[in-house]
Order: structure tokens, then C-alpha cells, then sequence
């Protein structure tokens, strides 16, 4: 499984040696697939001065970073679930998670595959138990991997409509394939896309990293 491999290689140096994925390359494609955008987005925080740690859902630090393999609440009760921590200097701290859910301005409940949140938020999320504001979400990316079929224009309106209803919130469209329909229909409705994004297209991994890396400028500007 080349592929799965390769991703795995990207998601264990971003990580680093003080922790563990949960995932192995025998995991599925799809969940190793929004671990390693998880992975970019470590990086490009790094590379923006910030310092990543790695939460439990108890606040421990942990060995292992339990992933999600399907979407779930974040206040999950009953996985120990892992996220990370991003702290800029002098600025609100966020955590980093996979696979949880978003309240849009419809109220209108979210999967947000790779997602950014304010941390003062996620607690609140886990006190509470209700699911984030998508005001308190600096970005979020939907995650596609495709093997065998193609991305379809369906998939492009189906990210229109879940951009639009989190208003104000760097959203991307990030996929392992090309598709030129697709493409021109997130680019008519300027909407963020990353195609063909996977770890041996260093160009393609750029571009999204050139969003994300948008997104915590405009976060540190703004707070």
C-alpha cells in the first residue's frame, strides 16, 4: 500500500518522535488521508512561530494520538480522543482536530474532517456538551480521497453550500485527484480547492499550506 505509506511517512514527521499515530499503513486510506492534512497543518503552524503540543480528551498529554475513524461529537465520552494544541505568542490558544462537528450559521450541524477551533471554545464544548460556533472556527478543510472513482461537480456544490454556511471561516476543498469541473466551479464561486494533494506533490501540498497559512496570518492579525 504505497500510498497509505507515504501518507503515514508525512503524518509521523509531522508529528514527531514524542508521539505516536493511532493509524498504521494498514489503516483505511480515507482516515490516514485527513490525518496527513491534519499533519500539514502542524507544519504550517510551526513554520508561522507557533508551538504544537498534544492533547487527550482529559487534558494529558499523550504517547499515542488517538485519531477518529469517523465523524463524532468533540466532547466524546466514551473514545479518548487526541487533538492539538497551537499557541502563538501572545494570542488565543486553538486546538487542532480531526473528524469532529460544527454548528454553521443555519445551526445546521457540520462534519468538519480537519478543523481549527478556539481552545476557550472546544472546553466549553466539553463542559457543556454542544457542538462549536462556526465563529469560533478559524478554518476547516474537507478531506477527499478518491482511489478508483472520479470527484464529481456534486461533490463541488455540496462544499459551496457548507462554506457558505460557515460564514467568515477559511474553509478548503482538499482532494488527491484532479477534476477540472470541479475546479471551475470552486473557482467561479471563489472558494479555497487543493487538488491532487498528496505527500510526492510538493507543489500541490504548497498551495494548501499557502491557505492555511493565510488563515493564521488573518487569526493573529485580527486577535
Amino acid at each position: 500500500m504505497p500510498i497509505n505509506q507515504d501518507l503515514l511517512n508525512g503524518i509521523n514527521a509531522a508529528l514527531g518522535a514524542a508521539v505516536t499515530p493511532s493509524l498504521t499503513a494498514a489503516s483505511s486510506t480515507n482516515d490516514l488521508y485527513e490525518a496527513y492534512v491534519f499533519s500539514v497543518v502542524l507544519e504550517v503552524a510551526k513554520s508561522e512561530g507557533g508551538t504544537v503540543a498534544f492533547s487527550d480528551m482529559h487534558g494529558n498529554t499523550p504517547s499515542i494520538l488517538l485519531f477518529r475513524t469517523g465523524p463524532s461529537v468533540l466532547y466524546h465520552a466514551t473514545q479518548n480522543y487526541c487533538h492539538g494544541i497551537i499557541q502563538f505568542a501572545a494570542k488565543p490558544t486553538l486546538e487542532l482536530h480531526q473528524g469532529v462537528y460544527a454548528r454553521g450559521i443555519s445551526k445546521v450541524r457540520h462534519e468538519l474532517d480537519v478543523s481549527v477551533i478556539w481552545k476557550d471554545e472546544a472546553d466549553t464544548c466539553r463542559a457543556s456538551q454542544v457542538d462549536p460556533r462556526y465563529n469560533k472556527v478559524v478554518l476547516a478543510a474537507e478531506c477527499k480521497m478518491y482511489q478508483t472513482s472520479y470527484l464529481t461537480v456534486k461533490l463541488g456544490r455540496e462544499f459551496i453550500g457548507y462554506a457558505t454556511d460557515l460564514r467568515g471561516v477559511t474553509t478548503s476543498f482538499v482532494a488527491n485527484k484532479q477534476a477540472n469541473s470541479l475546479e471551475k466551479l470552486l473557482v467561479q464561486h471563489k472558494k479555497n480547492r487543493a487538488l491532487s494533494v498528496i505527500p510526492t506533490n510538493s507543489t500541490r501540498v504548497n498551495q494548501l499550506k499557502a491557505t492555511i497559512q493565510t488563515a493564521f496570518q488573518d487569526f493573529k492579525t485580527k486577535n
